[in-house]
C-alpha cells in the first residue's frame, strides 16, 4: 500500500507483527488514527515508510471490571460515546464528544488523540486527573506510566524507541460527578483554547475528594491542589461565600501564561469551577 510516490504503508494483522516490525525499521513513522498529525509536523511526508496500526483488533478492545476499564489505544473516540455510561466515565465521554464531528471522530483513536500532546486540547487532561496509567509495549517487554508523566517538561511523549502505547486503564468507582468543558477563546489553536476538567467523589452529602484542574497547550494541566485540599470534607451545598472564595483563588493561582491572563479568559475560568462546586450540592441529592 502506497499513500505518496515515496512511501510504503505496512500493516500487520497482530501486535506481536508490529512491534517485531518496529524493532526491525527503527525510523518508521506509527500511524495510529491521529488526525491531526499533518498539521503539528508537516515532515511526515517525509518518512519513506508508515506502520499502520488499523488492522490490530487486539488494540480495538475494552475490558471493563468494577474496578477498572481498559481502552485499547485503537478505540476510536465515536467508539467511546457508544459505550455504555456504566463503562466510560462521564468526563472522559464529554471530552471526546466535544472533539470535531462524528466524521472526524469515527476516524480519530485514544491512542492518535494522546499523542497530540499540548499541540491539541483533548482527552490527556482528563485522563491525567482521573490518575490514568497508559501501557507502553515493546518487541520483549511492558511497562506502565501514569498519564501526568506521559509527556516531559518540554511536551515531549517519554516514550522509548520501539514501544508502542496500547491501551489505556482507567481507574473506576471514586468520582462521581464529573464535568469537563472544552473552551475557544482564540484563533490560534496552540494558545487560543483550554480544557475545564473537574471530578469529584461525594457521599453522604459531603465532599470526599475534588480535584479541578485546566488543560492548556504547553503547559499541560494545571491544578490548585492545596485548594482541593481546603473543600475536601466540606458539607452539602457549600455556601456562596465558600464558592466565592474558590474562584478567586482557583483564578488568581493558576500559573497561566501572561497573554491568557486576561479579565475575560479569568472570569470564564472561575465560572466554571464555582459553577462545578454550585453543581455538587445539586448532583449529591439527585
Amino acid at each position: 500500500m502506497h499513500i505518496a510516490d515515496n512511501q510504503r504503508v505496512l500493516m500487520p494483522k497482530t501486535l506481536n507483527d508490529g512491534l517485531n516490525i518496529l524493532r526491525r525499521r527503527s525510523k518508521i513513522r506509527i500511524s495510529a488514527g491521529g488526525t491531526i498529525l499533518s498539521l503539528i509536523d508537516p515532515g511526515i511526508q517525509e518518512y519513506t515508510e508508515l506502520l499502520s496500526l488499523h488492522s490490530i483488533d487486539e488494540l480495538r478492545r475494552v475490558f471493563w471490571s468494577e474496578r477498572s476499564v481498559d481502552i485499547g489505544a485503537m478505540v476510536t473516540l465515536e467508539k467511546l460515546l457508544d459505550l455504555d455510561e456504566k463503562v466510560i466515565p462521564r468526563g472522559l465521554r464529554q471530552a471526546a464528544g466535544s472533539i470535531a464531528d462524528p466524521q472526524i471522530r469515527s476516524l480519530a483513536t485514544l491512542g492518535g488523540n494522546i499523542f497530540a500532546g499540548n499541540s491539541y486540547l483533548g482527552l490527556l487532561g482528563f485522563l491525567a486527573l482521573h490518575d490514568a496509567r497508559f501501557e507502553l509495549r515493546r518487541y520483549n517487554g511492558t511497562r506502565w506510566i501514569g498519564a501526568n508523566r506521559f509527556f516531559d517538561d518540554e511536551g515531549r511523549p517519554t516514550i522509548a524507541p520501539g514501544e508502542i502505547l496500547t491501551r489505556v486503564r482507567i481507574p473506576l468507582g471514586r468520582w462521581n460527578i464529573q464535568k469537563v468543558q472544552r473552551l475557544e477563546i482564540g484563533s490560534d489553536i496552540r494558545e487560543g483554547e483550554f480544557m475545564f476538567c473537574a471530578i469529584a467523589g461525594v457521599r453522604s452529602n459531603s465532599i470526599e475528594d475534588l480535584r479541578i484542574g485546566i488543560s492548556v497547550p504547553g503547559l499541560g494541566l494545571i491544578q490548585e491542589r492545596q485548594l482541593d485540599a481546603q473543600v475536601v470534607g466540606r458539607g452539602l451545598p457549600l455556601s456562596l461565600k465558600d464558592i466565592d472564595y474558590y474562584r478567586s483563588e482557583f483564578t488568581q493561582g493558576l500559573g497561566l501564561p501572561e497573554k491568557l491572563r486576561v479579565p475575560f479568559v479569568l472570569d470564564r475560568i472561575g465560572n466554571l469551577a464555582a459553577a462545578y462546586l454550585l453543581s455538587l450540592g445539586h448532583e449529591s441529592r439527585g
